[in-house]
């Protein structure tokens, strides 16, 4: 069905997607709504707790770029290193539980997903 495409495909997390050749998004909706539906089950996890802090922090001051600037890619950019330092910080920690072990699977899988197909 997608023979062709040359869009950016905006996706869930559906693994089945990954190997269409094309731009693909993950949506962060799916991603904000999995990260607060676990909350809500892991309230006491602390370690979790701070996972979502950072991830909000970096989101935070996105928006307030989009909000101010649009989404002009010479606003945008400078958001680089942010990103960078959070994939740093979620991707070479010791995360102790199951919980954060997955998530921190799932940035490292997804990250770098404006690549073609599977160019993580």
């Amino acid at each position: 069905l997608l023979k062709g495409f040359k869009g950016v495909l905006v996706s869930d997390f559906y693994p089945g997607y990954d190997s269409i050749d094309c731009l693909q998004q993950k949506c962060l909706i799916h991603l904000i709504r999995d990260l607060n539906n676990d909350f809500f089950k892991n309230q006491l996890d602390t370690e979790f707790k701070n996972l979502i802090i950072n991830f909000a922090q970096l989101m935070r001051k996105i928006v307030e770029t989009i909000n101010r600037y649009g989404l002009k890619k010479r606003h945008l950019k400078k958001h680089k290193i942010d990103v960078k330092k959070f994939y740093s910080h979620i991707i070479n920690r010791e995360f102790e539980s199951e919980l954060e072990i997955s998530y921190q699977k799932r940035f490292k899988k997804n990250r770098g997903r404006n690549n073609r197909g599977t160019g993580v």
